[in-house]
């Protein structure tokens, strides 16, 4: 059954032209000609059935998402949607924080060296979407990350974030990409933040998923840097796998895509339990995540104004 969906604006987000709070939208570049997306439902395939398609547009790049694990979670959705004019291409390094892509480093898992101002250059996108929840960084002695290995301070933390995320967007500024800074979903209240007790029964250390990352964020969309340039703080990504106010929320209501998991009108969208921050392994977390990941952007390339897309069978729950 393929079902063609209208796009509608989330009724939880602002209608005056800003974006949580941040300053008003850079002037818009108009994009597409006419944007509708399309979902097939399929019972045997479920989530993996997900296409977006059909799209009359102009060429004007892709958009790159860099981050960590959440953004690994997320890649598989990003990269089966069909935008050929405007390719999608999510760069997800598990663990990895902003100090860790701004140096360079190894990933641990794929052995590759990942580094964002090589990236940017082989992929030239026209839009850069920051997706960080929180991880302290990889390689403290390379990179210049907090360092892991003892406990360390939120303050620290949001230093280093600061200065990384600053740079690397400077970097896609310059380089005539529009920046969006993605909000973190919030973090498993099961988790305090500081040390908690982890999934593996262990004693765990960490502040992923605290509000004071996405205020984080905002104030460097409002600084005079980032002003200047026109960065967007972006609540999509957190809003479509939590409340609207970025609170914890461990189900959404089911959409007919992932009808095959749905469990009394609810899917699962976060791990729980004693993992802090992740998205739920089965699935629909991703792809929601996913959406809200590349909604903005998509929205302001197509210069269409507020009245334009998400699609409303997708939208937040209230």
């Amino acid at each position: 059954m393929t079902q063609t969906l209208d796009l509608a604006r989330p009724n939880s987000l602002p209608e005056d032209g800003t974006v949580g709070g941040t300053s008003p939208r850079r002037p818009r570049r108009t994009l597409f000609a006419a944007l509708f997306i399309v979902l097939v439902a399929s019972v045997s395939w479920g989530l993996s059935s997900i296409k977006i398609g059909d799209i009359v547009q102009d060429h004007n790049g892709p958009i790159l998402v860099v981050g960590d694990s959440l953004v690994v979670q997320a890649t598989q959705a990003l990269r089966s949607w069909n935008l050929p004019s405007t390719p999608i291409m999510p760069e997800g390094g598990s663990g990895s924080a902003p100090c860790d892509w701004n140096t360079g480093y190894v990933d641990p898992i794929s052995g590759d060296h990942l580094k964002f101002s090589t990236t940017f250059q082989r992929i030239h996108p026209a839009a850069v979407v920051f997706a960080f929840t929180g991880n302290p960084g990889l390689e403290p002695r390379i990179t210049g990350c907090v360092n892991s290995s003892r406990n360390y301070t939120i303050a620290a933390l949001l230093a280093s974030y600061r200065e990384a995320l600053t740079e690397m967007a400077t970097y896609a500024s310059k380089h005539g990409a529009a920046v969006y800074l993605s909000a973190t979903p919030p973090r498993n209240p099961a988790t305090p933040a500081g040390t908690y007790l982890g999934s593996a029964g262990n004693k765990e250390y960490g502040f992923n998923g605290v509000p004071a990352l996405n205020e984080l964020y905002k104030s460097i969309a409002r600084s005079k840097v980032g002003t200047s340039l026109h960065w967007t703080y972006d609540p999509y990504p957190a809003e479509y796998v939590s409340t609207k106010n970025l609170t914890w929320r461990m189900t959404e209501r089911c959409r007919p895509w992932n009808a095959v998991v749905c469990a009394q009108g609810v899917v699962e969208v976060r791990s729980g339990g004693l993992d802090a921050i992740h998205l739920d392994p089965g699935g629909s977390g991703a792809v929601l995540y996913a959406i809200g990941l590349v909604k903005l952007p998509l929205d302001e390339m197509s210069g269409s104004g507020s009245s334009n897309p998400i699609l409303s069978a997708l939208a937040p729950g209230n």
